[in-house]
Parts: structure tokens; C-alpha cells; sequence
């Protein structure tokens, strides 16, 4: 599983409630996630969506196009009903609300 995390407390938490499950490397930065993703090792990732350098949901959505069989996860805490229909729509994300 790959973390994406801009806060490296938070990354810190999600390591450890699914790091006993998913072990993972954290990666926070967000030029970086692509070459991580590409190494063809990842099942799932786990991403915030607003970071410096980059936005999470457009990487979900370029990630369902490279890598289909890899399931995404939006973080968020700002979401909007427009985000919510392109995150299913799109980026292949289940809806949980």
C-alpha cells in the first residue's frame, strides 16, 4: 500500500492503524508518487487530496488510467458535492458517505 501525505503526523497515524494489514512506505511528496506507483508493487493507495505540489484526486484519476487493478483512496476533508461525483466518476472511488 502507498501513503500519500503531505503531514507526516498524519502519515504517521495511518502506517500504524494499517501498517499491521498493509504494510507500507510512506511517500509524501507528490512528484515522487508516480515513479512509486510505477513499480508495479502497490494494490492500494491511500492519498490527501490538497498538498503542495499536486492534487491528490487528479492522481487517482491518472492512476485509474495507468494501473485499473489498483484500488484508490481519496482523504479528504473538504469535500464538495461536485468532488464526490467526479471521485466515483473518474477516479473509480467507492462512495462512502
Amino acid at each position: 500500500m502507498l501513503l500519500i501525505d503531505d503531514e507526516k503526523a498524519l502519515l504517521a497515524v495511518y502506517a500504524a492503524a494499517l501498517g499491521p494489514i498493509f504494510p507500507s512506505p510512506p511517500r509524501p511528496r507528490c512528484r515522487k508518487r508516480s515513479r512509486f506507483c510505477a513499480s508495479g508493487k502497490f494494490k492500494v493507495v491511500v492519498s490527501d487530496h490538497l498538498m503542495p505540489g499536486g492534487n491528490g484526486m487528479s492522481f487517482l484519476v491518472r492512476m485509474r488510467e495507468e494501473y485499473p487493478e489498483m484500488q484508490r483512496v481519496l482523504v479528504t476533508a473538504y469535500m464538495k458535492p461536485e468532488m464526490l461525483l467526479r471521485s466515483v466518476n473518474e477516479a473509480a472511488l467507492f462512495a462512502i458517505c
